[in-house]
């Protein structure tokens, strides 16, 4: 091929690229302006025309550049169509989220406290036009005006409006306000507005009142403030200030009550049993209708027998050994971390669909008013502990609840509410987003409200920000690896040998 032909097609194939660069460019309306492509890509266009005129009359001529350029045609109208229809798209206001984790559109609970409304929510956004915190706070901020019309939002310069911003309590560019039937408004500072935190401001001004989850301490109980990685239950701490649930630590064995300020009592992991004065106060709270949540482990004797007193005129009871699963129903093989898949029938379980909970290290629960989470019928009971969790001759057979809830009605008129679960690991560190993708955060988050009497608001928290990974069980994943590394490959060396076969014959 003579050189002037290669430079020809060069520059004829640079010129289409920086043409429909600068097409691209002028629709995402992103980066240089797309004029200075404009002028180029026409230039090396004419160029390759001068270089080698015969060059478009040959394409045209052959049924090889024919075939191509209708090909090229064709993805021109395709690709044209749909930049029309996703900037028709883009002028409406509905939307369709597809990703996994529903990264692009409010959670269910979110859209539950909107319900809730009964007069207009103002929102106003200190935000000047060239922050760059802006766009995302106007992105989330539209998701709540689509998704209730009571939802008004305003955009303030904190600058030029100095006097109303400082009415109003604010004290740095970028917060946002929340004004609700003149009740104290809610500043949310830059940092602190996630969904999250906007839904648990607006179910703050709502309820109009704070709801206290006494957390009980002295006992060896899991601490909500503690950061470990493993054991710590911070993720836990944080999500209940966002559902507008505040911990607060309560020392059972020195209160002579329980305080009436608690909407609900907590009490998790303790590794010691219950002091005779802390058992007393919770008999005492329960009498009148109070709301508890009681989480132990297995292999904890004497602890489970205080718990266990505290439970018996109810019928309820920790079993209190180690409930191990089939291979089928673990994470990754490892027998001690029972993985759940289906729930029982409860507010507290409602919105949970084919979604993983893990039950690190658990004891079953019997007589629940409402069983929640269930090991499957190949799971046993590991009465006595030993170095090794495998079945064994003498292990009772399952399945076993996990988790349960009981109600009944109390003195005075109220309802007594109770949430047992079988593991004090149900919403540490280790099991929850983003550490694994698992529902161990809503299962825990939905039990407090539920508890608390918040039933119409209970549903899934805010999702995580960002993608989470896979959770699998060790069936799902054998399952993943035969079909990626063998059934796949096996089907791709048929097909190549199908179509060799058949040129072979044919040719």
């Amino acid at each position: 091929m003579k050189l002037d032909r290669v430079l020809a097609l060069i520059a004829g194939a640079a010129g289409i690229v920086v043409l429909l660069a600068a097409a691209v460019l002028a629709y995402v309306q992103v980066g240089p302006n797309p004029r200075y492509l404009l002028i180029p890509g026409v230039a090396l266009l004419i160029a390759g025309a001068i270089l080698d005129p015969q060059l478009l009359l040959g394409v045209a001529q052959s049924r090889r550049g024919r075939t191509g350029a209708s090909s090229l045609a064709l993805a021109i109208v395709v690709l044209g169509t749909l930049v029309v229809l996703n900037a028709l798209a883009g002028r409406g206001g509905q939307h369709v989220d597809l990703s996994a984790s529903q990264l692009h559109s409010l959670t269910p609970k979110s859209v539950a406290v909107l319900r809730q409304l009964q007069a207009d929510l103002e929102v106003t956004d200190f935000a000047a036009a060239n922050d760059p915190n802006r766009p995302a706070a106007q992105s989330l901020l539209g998701l709540y005006q689509d998704a209730s019309p009571r939802v008004k939002v305003r955009y303030v310069d904190p600058n030029s409006d100095v006097a109303e911003a400082q009415s109003l309590g604010v004290t740095s560019a970028g917060s946002i306000v929340l004004q609700y039937q003149g009740r104290k408004p809610v500043v949310l500072s830059p940092g602190s507005q996630t969904e999250q935190d906007v839904s648990g401001a607006i179910l703050k001004l709502e309820l109009n009142r704070q709801l206290t989850v006494c957390w009980a301490s002295g006992d060896g109980e899991r601490d909500p403030t503690s950061t470990d990685s493993t054991f710590g239950y911070s993720q836990a701490g944080q999500a209940m200030g966002g559902d507008d649930l505040v911990p607060r630590q309560l020392v059972l064995s020195e209160a002579a009550s329980i305080p009436t300020d608690c909407s609900v009592v907590a009490v998790v992991g303790p590794t010691q049993p219950l002091s005779s004065a802390g058992l007393s106060s919770l008999k005492a709270y329960l009498a009148v209708g109070g709301r508890l949540l009681l989480a132990t482990d297995p292999w904890r004797p004497d602890v489970n027998a205080s718990l266990n007193s505290l439970l018996q005129p109810i019928g309820l009871k920790f079993d209190g050994a180690l409930v191990a699963e089939d291979a089928a129903h673990t994470y990754f093989g490892h027998q001690d971390i029972p993985v759940v898949l289906s729930y029982g029938s409860s507010p507290i379980t409602k919105d949970l669909r084919n979604v993983a909970t893990f039950f690190p290290v658990t004891t079953s629960i019997s007589g629940p008013e409402t069983p929640l989470a269930s090991s499957s019928s190949g799971s046993y009971a590991v009465a006595e502990p030993r170095n090794d969790p495998a079945r064994q001759s003498g292990d009772k057979s399952g399945p076993f609840d996990l988790m349960g809830s009981y109600e009944q009605a109390a003195t005075g008129g109220g309802k007594e509410r109770l949430v047992l679960v079988g593991t004090s690991g149900l919403a540490e560190n280790l099991v929850v987003p983003p550490a694994l993708a698992s529902a161990n955060l809503e299962v825990f988050l939905s039990s407090l409200d539920w508890l608390a009497g918040e039933d119409s608001l209970i549903s899934l928290p805010p999702k995580p920000q960002g993608s989470l990974p896979l959770a699998l069980t060790a069936a799902q994943a054998s399952l993943e690896v035969v079909l990626t590394l063998v059934v796949l490959p096996v089907l791709l060396a048929f097909g190549g040998f199908a179509v060799w076969l058949y040129r072979r014959r044919t040719g």
